[in-house]
C-alpha cells in the first residue's frame, strides 16, 4: 500500500509532495468543499424522499467531503433512509494526520471522533464502516483507481470528482476512469468537480454526461457539473481493453438479482444461529428488517460456533491470489464488526495478543523477510523475527523464527453470536428443525418434519451449514463435512508465561480460565460426534514439536465440531440459482461464445445462502453477512466484483458446464 509523502506548510495547510498539491488550507477550505460538492449537486434536495442514496468520491483525502456530507445527512434525512458513501484513495492518511487537519474545526469534531474510532487501514482492499445512529455506510476502496473502480459492485447517484488536479494526477482524470464512472451510474446521476479543464468536460460528455460550466468558488472562475444520460453514453468497441474487462466482470450468470418490491417492514427468516446466521441476522436488522432466526438446537452457537475460543489473524503469502485477498478483507471486516458491537454496548472480550507463525526453515523465513521488504508492508501489520525475538515476544523459549501478526486476537465465538442477536429487530426460535421450505404467493414458508409451519417471511437465508443439503433447493451443492477436535491443555509451567497465539501445524492459545486451547484436527472422512481421546495424542505431539518439554497425552478434555467446506475453499455466499434453468441456458458455455450471447441467470426469488466457512468462520461470517445484506438491499457491496463472483453459489454449475462435466440427461 502506498504511503503518502506529506508536509505541513502551516498548522492547517497539509501539502502532498507526491502531487505538489494541497490536501487542505486555512483559506476557505470548508466553504469551497460545500460550494463545489454539496451545493453544486443540490444537496440535500436530491436525496429527499429517497430510502437509499449512493455517493462516490474520487480521492478521499482527509475525509472532509464525507464529514460534510454526514453532517448534512444528519440534519436533512428521514429516519428510515440510508446513505451509502464510497470513496477511492490510493494513499490513505493515518488517523493522527486526519485528526490534526480537523483540529481547528470544532463544530465537526464530534463526527471526526466517531469516524476515527472505527477507522483502520491495513493494506489495499475495500473497507466497510457503519455509523448506526445516522444510518451511514462508508466503503473505502484503497488502491489504484484503475484497479479499484472496475471492481466496485454497485450503482451511484452522485459523484464527487475531488482528486488532485488533472495536470498533477492525470490517472484519476483519464478516459478509462470516466468510462467506469458511466458504467457505475444510475440514469440521472449527477457529478461535480472544481476542475473546468476542457479535456475533462469532453471525456465526460463522451461517456454520456451532459456537462456545463458554472461559476467557481472564490477566485476560481469556473467549475463543472453534469448529469448522466444512459441513452447517450459512448459504446466501446468490443475488442478494446475496457470492453474486454467489462465483459469479464459482467458475466450474466453472476448478475445479482434485484428483489421485487416488498413491504416497508420486510421480514427475513435465517436458518442457523451460529456465526453465519447471527451475523446475517444483525446485518439485516440494522437495515430495518424484522429477522426471525430459527435454530434446531436449544441455544445459539451450539455446533461449530460453540468452541470456547477461536483465533483470527491476517496472513502473509508470496502471492495475492483471490483466496488470500478474501481472507485479508474478511479479517479487516472482523475488526470493524467487533468494534461496532462493542460501541453498541455489547460486552465482548477480545484478547489482543497477536499471533506468531513459527517457521523452522531458515530459507523460507528469509524469503518472507524479502517479501516483506519488497511489499512495503508496515510493521504494525506484520513482522519477521528470529528465534531470540520470537521467544521475547511470546514469553516462552522458542527454537525458530517466525512471522508475527500484531493485530491477531482470540475471542469467544458464542459471545459474538449472542452480541449479534442483541438487536430489537431480531426474533429467535429454538428447538425447531426446518425440514422443508416453500415459496408461495411471494412468501417463504418454513416447515418442520411433520409439515407444521415454523415461520414465514419475505426472504430466507440458509446459514445452517451442511444441513442445507437436506433441503431440495440446495441438495446439489458440492459441500462436505469436516470433523475437527480441540483439546484443553491445563495450565503448566512450560506455557505459563505464553503471551501470544502460536501456530505451527497446530495452534496454542495463551492460558484462559485455567487451560490452553490447542487445535485442531481435520478429518473429512469421520462423522463420529463423540470426543476421541486418541486425537489428543496427535494434537499434543504437534505441541511437543514446539515445546519439547510437553509430553504427548490422550488424557485431556476437549470438544468436537463439524465445519462445512467447499472444494475450492471459498465459502458459498449469495443467491441460489435455479439449477435446471442454468443447465438449459448455459449448456453451450464450453463452446466459448461471448458473454452477451447468454441471458441473465435465473435465481430462486428471495433465497440466499451463507455456508462453507470452514475453519475461518469467525471472520468469513461477518464479511458474508455484509455481502448478503448489500445484495438483498441492492446496495454497493463490501467486496470487489471479482471476489463476489468467487463466492457465488452458482460458480460450481458454471465451472462444470464449461468443463462439460454436466452432460447427458442433466443438460
Amino acid at each position: 500500500m502506498k504511503k503518502p509523502s506529506l508536509e505541513w506548510k502551516s498548522e492547517a495547510y497539509l501539502y502532498s509532495r507526491d502531487y505538489c498539491d494541497a490536501y487542505s488550507s486555512s483559506d476557505g477550505w470548508l466553504e469551497e468543499k460545500e460550494y463545489v460538492f454539496l451545493k453544486a449537486n443540490q444537496l440535500p434536495d436530491r436525496w429527499k424522499g429517497r430510502k437509499s442514496y449512493s455517493i462516490f468520491e474520487l480521492g478521499f483525502g482527509t475525509g472532509l467531503n464525507f464529514i460534510l456530507s454526514w453532517e448534512l445527512w444528519k440534519q436533512n434525512s428521514s429516519k428510515d433512509s440510508v446513505l451509502h458513501y464510497s470513496a477511492v484513495e490510493k494513499a490513505p492518511l493515518d488517523k493522527e494526520v486526519i485528526y490534526s487537519v480537523f483540529a481547528n474545526y470544532k463544530h465537526l469534531q464530534h463526527l471526526v471522533d466517531e469516524f476515527l474510532r472505527v477507522y483502520h487501514i491495513e493494506e489495499e482492499g475495500i473497507y466497510r464502516f457503519f455509523f448506526p445512529k445516522d444510518r451511514i455506510y462508508l466503503n473505502l476502496l484503497v488502491g489504484d483507481i484503475s484497479e479499484m473502480l472496475p471492481m466496485f459492485c454497485g450503482q451511484v447517484d452522485l459523484w464527487f470528482l475531488d482528486g488532485f488536479s488533472p495536470s498533477k494526477n492525470p490517472e484519476m482524470w483519464s478516459d478509462e476512469v470516466f468510462y467506469w464512472i458511466a458504467k457505475k451510474s444510475y440514469n440521472g446521476a449527477s457529478l461535480s468537480t472544481y476542475s473546468a479543464a476542457s479535456s475533462v468536460k469532453q471525456s465526460l460528455e463522451k461517456y454520456g454526461f451532459q456537462v456545463q460550466k458554472i461559476n467557481g468558488f472564490g477566485k476560481k472562475r469556473e467549475m463543472l457539473v453534469g448529469t448522466f444520460d444512459s441513452q447517450k453514453t459512448y459504446k466501446e468497441e468490443h475488442y478494446t481493453k475496457l470492453a474486454r474487462l467489462a465483459s469479464k466482470l459482467e458475466q450474466p450468470w453472476h448478475k445479482i438479482p434485484v428483489l421485487k418490491t416488498i413491504s416497508n417492514k420486510p421480514t427475513a427468516i435465517v436458518l442457523g444461529a451460529g456465526l453465519a446466521g447471527t451475523s446475517i441476522a444483525r446485518s439485516l436488522a440494522k437495515r430495518g428488517w424484522i429477522v426471525q432466526v430459527v435454530e434446531k438446537e436449544n441455544s445459539p452457537a451450539s455446533q461449530a460456533s460453540g468452541n470456547p475460543f477461536g483465533f483470527v489473524s491476517p496472513i502473509l503469502t508470496k502471492e495475492k491470489i483471490p483466496l488470500v485477498r478474501f481472507v485479508l478483507s474478511a479479517f479487516s471486516h472482523f475488526l470493524t464488526h467487533t468494534k461496532e458491537l462493542q460501541l453498541s454496548g455489547n460486552s465482548i472480550q477480545i484478547f489482543k495478543t497477536g499471533l506468531l507463525k513459527l517457521i523452522p526453515n531458515q530459507t523460507e523465513l528469509y524469503e518472507f523477510q524479502t517479501l516483506l521488504q519488497d511489499s512495503n508492508i508496515s510493521e504494525s501489520n506484520v513482522c519477521i523475527f528470529d528465534s531470540q525475538k520470537t521467544s521475547e515476544i511470546s514469553g516462552t523459549k522458542l527454537y525458530s523464527g517466525g512471522i508475527f501478526f500484531p493485530q491477531a486476537c482470540f475471542v469467544s465465538p458464542s459471545e459474538i453470536c449472542k452480541a449479534n442477536l442483541n438487536h430489537s429487530n431480531i426474533r429467535q426460535i429454538y428447538g425447531s428443525e426446518v425440514a422443508k421450505i416453500e415459496y408461495s404467493s411471494n412468501t417463504w414458508i418454513a416447515y418442520n418434519s411433520i409439515n407444521q409451519t415454523v415461520t414465514e417471511g419475505d426472504i430466507i437465508i440458509l446459514a445452517n451449514s451442511y444441513n442445507c443439503l437436506k433441503l431440495e433447493q440446495t441438495s446439489w451443492l458440492p459441500l462436505r463435512k469436516m470433523r475437527g477436535q480441540i483439546a484443553y491443555l491445563p495450565r503448566n509451567t512450560v506455557l505459563e508465561k505464553l503471551k501470544t497465539i502460536l501456530y505451527q501445524d497446530c495452534y496454542v492459545l495463551p492460558e484462559t480460565n485455567g487451560f490452553h486451547v490447542i487445535g485442531s484436527t481435520y478429518n473429512p472422512y469421520d462423522n463420529d460426534l463423540h470426543f476421541k481421546p486418541e486425537q489428543n495424542l496427535i494434537l499434543t505431539q504437534k505441541v511437543q514439536n514446539i515445546f519439547p518439554e510437553i509430553q504427548p497425552t490422550d488424557d485431556l478434555q476437549g470438544r468436537v465440531g463439524f465445519r462445512t467446506v467447499s472444494k475450492d475453499h471459498f465459502p458459498l455466499i449469495g443467491p441460489i440459482p435455479e439449477r435446471e434453468s442454468f443447465l438449459k441456458d448455459y449448456k453451450e458455455l464450453w463452446k466459448g461464445k461471448p458473454n452477451n450471447a447468454y441471458p441473465d441467470g435465473k435465481y430462486i426469488p428471495g433465497l440466499y445462502l451463507s455456508v462453507g466457512h470452514g475453519s475461518r468462520g469467525l471472520i468469513y461470517s461477518h464479511l458474508g453477512a455484509e455481502i448478503l445484506g448489500d445484495m438483498i438491499c441492492n446496495s454497493p457491496t463490501a467486496l470487489g466484483k471479482d471476489l463476489v463472483d468467487c463466492v457465488a453459489p452458482a460458480r460450481f454449475l458454471i465451472r462444470d458446464l464449461i468443463s462439460r462435466k454436466l452432460i447427458g440427461n442433466q443438460i
